[in-house]
């Protein structure tokens, strides 16, 4: 049996201290768009949402998963769990390009659920209201 836990309610849903968390909200757990993502697009969003976390939630938007990263987390199928992650508008991508031979800029990431951050031409960062597109998902 575990520990009893504090009886103050106000204390029953704090967040604990320095523990990085995201809010995914009923609405969109509920969702069609959601619920029916395939274990790869799953995986996909796992790793974006990590990303998130681990750059204290300042950098959506401005996401970077490389093949090799999204490989190692066990994305399987990684431009077709990208493609339904899109379709399902839970993911805006900016692709990346070749630089040279041997160099290329990486694709980045939005969630669309989440607030996002955007710069504008003299490279000043702004942050907006999630578009939540995933609300436009409807399923085949």
């Amino acid at each position: 049996m575990g520990k009893l836990a504090d009886v103050n309610h106000r204390k029953v849903r704090e967040i604990p201290k320095h523990m990085p968390f995201v809010p995914l909200t009923l609405e969109l757990l509920k969702s069609d768009a959601w619920r029916g993502m395939s274990i790869n697009c799953r995986r996909l969003i796992d790793f974006l949402l990590i990303e998130h976390m681990n750059h204290a939630g300042l950098e959506n938007g401005d996401l970077i998963a490389t093949y090799k990263q999204l490989e190692k987390f066990g994305v399987n199928r990684i431009s077709k769990a990208i493609k339904e992650a899109e379709d399902r508008g839970l993911i805006i991508i900016e692709h990346g390009s070749r630089k040279s031979l041997n160099e290329s800029y990486p694709n980045r990431f939005q969630l669309t659920f989440l607030k996002y951050k955007d710069k504008n031409s003299n490279n000043v960062s702004s942050y907006y209201a999630p578009t939540n597109q995933w609300k436009r998902y409807n399923k085949k």
